[in-house]
Formats: structure tokens, sequence, C-alpha cells
């Protein structure tokens, strides 16, 4: 678990620095019924590209 830690770590300072970037596009805030009627529906249209983030699970 501590070199699983390490490797976070790592990625988060890469990320920081901009060295590395997410494939997180859209970020559509807490998980509730409205956001995920919204995830739903970029998905069924295919207007997502990357990944959805929902919030507070």
């Amino acid at each position: 678990m501590i070199e699983q830690h390490n490797l976070l770590n790592e990625v988060s300072r890469l990320i920081d620095k901009g060295q590395i970037i997410t494939t997180v596009a859209h970020q559509l805030g807490t998980i509730n019924a409205k956001n995920l009627i919204k995830a739903h529906a970029m998905l069924e249209s295919r207007q997502a590209h990357g990944k959805i983030v929902l919030e507070g699970f």
C-alpha cells in the first residue's frame, strides 16, 4: 500500500507540473439526479469525449 501511495503522489506531482494530463473532460459537480441525467444524456448523444466526473460519492 505504501508503494501505491508513492506512485499516486508522483502522478499528482506530474499532473500539477503539467508534464502529464488527465483524461477528465467534464466535471459535472456532485452526484445527484440532475447531474446523473446530464451525464447519461452526454453519453447517449456521444457528446462526451474523455472522462465524465461526478464528485462526492
